[in-house]
Order: C-alpha cells, then structure tokens, then sequence
C-alpha cells in the first residue's frame, strides 16, 4: 500500500500499475480506512495467488498433454497452440502462432477440414481423421476434435481443436488395404471355382471364376447356405464335404453331377481352423472333370 501526498497521486496510480495493492493519500484516511485498505489488499493478493496457481496448473496440465491442442480464432488463425501440437507438426509454438491453420492441413484433407470448421461456425462439434503436414514436408494423421467457442453474447469467436496422433494406425490399416487387395488379386486368379464358407455353411466369400461359373455378383451369394447356391437345394447334399470336414476336422473329396450345367465337378473342402484350434470354416473348390470323364467313357468304349 502507498503513502502518498495530494501532488504525488499520479505517483500512487503508477505504483499500483507496478504491483501495489492500493494507495492512500497523506491526512486523507482514517485508523479504520486505513484498516480497510489493509484487509481489502490482503484478499486481493490471496485472489491473485489463487488465480495464478490455478492459471499454473492449467498451464502444465495443457502443455504436458499427449493431445495437441490449439485455438483458433473466427478467421481461422492460430491464437493459441501447445507444446506437443508444436512437437507434432515439427513448428516451433512461436512460428505457428498468428498463422490461418488451414497452412498446417495437407491439402488432401484441406476441403474435409473447411467442411467441417463450416459446421462448427454453426455450432456443431465433430471428429474428423485428418492428414497434417509438417514442417519438412513429411505428414502425419489425427483424429481432429474441433469444438465452437462462443462469446458473452453466444456468437461464434472461434474454435478449440483437439489432435491425437494415428499415424501408426493409418499405416496398419493401410498396409492390412494393400495386403487384401493382393489376397484377392491371387485369389481371383485361381481359375477353379474358390468359396471360403463359415462354420454354418454360410458363404463368405468368392472367387471371380466361382461368379462366372454361376453367373453371380459377389453380393448374390455372400452369407447364403452354400447347398443353395451349389446345389440348388434346401438341404446339404448327402456325404456333403462341408459336413464331413466339419464332423472329423479331416479334407474331404466328392464327385457330383452339376444338371443346370451338365457338368461333372469334384467337390473338395478343407476345414479352417481359428486362432484357439476351433473348427471355423472350409475352403471349398470346384473342379470340373467332365472332360475326363467324358474321356474315360470314351476309352472305356474303345476297349
């Protein structure tokens, strides 16, 4: 608390510009004003304390966050960014503050993020998977938190936008992708019929030559009994392969008759087992052998 005298009064508004509490003027106060003044000071500063602990604590808890947080105001532009965001996009906190974020999103996800900063200006909270490029131009991906912040009057002021990392991710589900995508490839080029049913005879999937022996699209025949769409029937065929591998855990071989086709097939099926050695499915293969057969009748005719 300052003493001052009447012509020193600016002298007391720049003391308490400066961190004093209060001031009082020379033959101005009283025992109990000055008590006030003393009182009034101490709880001010026990506020102060108080709110800068809490500012403190808030500080640490957002700058050692393992989410990469950041606030933009309502033209976009970074107002506020933490450290892990900065470790993130491999930016300096400083170089990245007071720049439109739109400069970190790599452009392929630039479209999806105006999109979605549309909703928000609208009062919408969302998730949204986008790709971020940093500062050596490699990227990285997160799933992006982006939530409206509102004025005292409720109008749009800007957006807080919360980040997690799921570049690892991305990349296992992008290699899982091209790991499939090159399973089909050898799968469709296997020119026998191919159908991988599950342990109920459903059919799960298809090869490109079991849709052109049938005449199906995958999405005909997928989570059907296969005895329907085979053999055309209700019930499996007696001796059925599936049945027997099911019953014994052993690879089966059958020969039938194919009418709708006049063909002659043998029927394989080779059980699949899970992870824990449960019996999980079969392979099923057909093979047409009516030209063998044809030809056996043939020889068989000769001699």
């Amino acid at each position: 608390i300052i003493l001052t005298s009447l012509s020193n009064e600016e002298m007391g508004l720049e003391a308490i510009k400066h961190g004093a509490q209060d001031y009082i003027v020379k033959g101005e106060f009283s025992n109990v004003l000055l008590s006030r003044a003393i009182n009034y000071a101490i709880e001010r500063k026990r506020t102060e304390d108080m709110l800068w602990q809490s500012q403190e604590r808030y500080r640490q808890i957002v700058d050692n966050s393992q989410e990469g947080i950041w606030i933009i105001d309502s033209e976009g532009v970074v107002s506020f960014v933490n450290q892990r965001m900065a470790d993130l996009l491999r930016w300096g906190a400083l170089e990245i503050l007071s720049n439109p974020v739109i400069n970190f999103i790599a452009e392929g996800s630039q479209d999806i993020f105006k999109a979605c900063l549309n909703k928000c200006i609208r009062g919408q909270k969302g998730s949204y998977d986008l790709c971020f490029k940093r500062k050596n131009g490699s990227n990285f991906w997160g799933i992006t938190d982006i939530s409206p912040l509102k004025g005292i009057q409720g109008n749009y002021i800007g957006a807080l936008i919360l980040v997690v990392d799921i570049t690892a991710r991305k990349l296992a589900e992008d290699e899982c992708s091209r790991a499939s995508k090159q399973w089909q490839k050898t799968f469709d080029a296997i020119t026998d019929p191919v159908s991988l049913h599950d342990e109920n005879s459903n059919i799960m999937k298809v090869n490109q030559a079991f849709c052109q022996y049938f005449k199906v699209k995958p999405e005909d025949v997928i989570d059907k009994k296969c005895y329907n769409i085979i053999h055309k029937m209700d019930l499996p065929i007696p001796e059925c392969p599936f049945a027997l591998s099911k019953k014994d855990r052993l690879s089966h071989v059958q020969e039938i008759y194919d009418p709708p086709n006049n063909k002659y097939l043998l029927v394989s099926a080779s059980p699949v087992f899970s992870e824990n050695g449960n019996f999980s499915g079969v392979v099923h293969v057909l093979k047409d052998i009516t030209e063998l057969k044809n030809l056996k009748k043939e020889l068989g005719k000769k001699l």
